[in-house]
């Protein structure tokens, strides 16, 4: 993807059915800044459905992406 490589960390916030309703890029735990790699790793989050726990309205965690890069 993108022709790059490095570890892009996405901060979320999953709503009581399992949706990211929210993501952010995590600047300080990520190795790279590259802006292919940072949106690909959004429209990923963005798509996740998590398991989640019936009694919280809202879960916060993170997903760390890590991109190979081409041979």
């Amino acid at each position: 993807t993108c022709g790059s490589y490095g570890k892009v960390v996405i901060n979320i916030e999953v709503s009581a059915t399992g949706k990211v309703v929210k993501s952010k890029y995590n600047e300080a735990s990520s190795t790279t800044s590259n802006a292919c790699l940072i949106d690909a790793a959004l429209d990923y989050a963005d798509q996740t459905r998590i398991t989640t726990e019936a009694n919280k309205d809202k879960q916060l965690g993170s997903i760390t992406y890590n991109f190979q890069g081409q041979n």
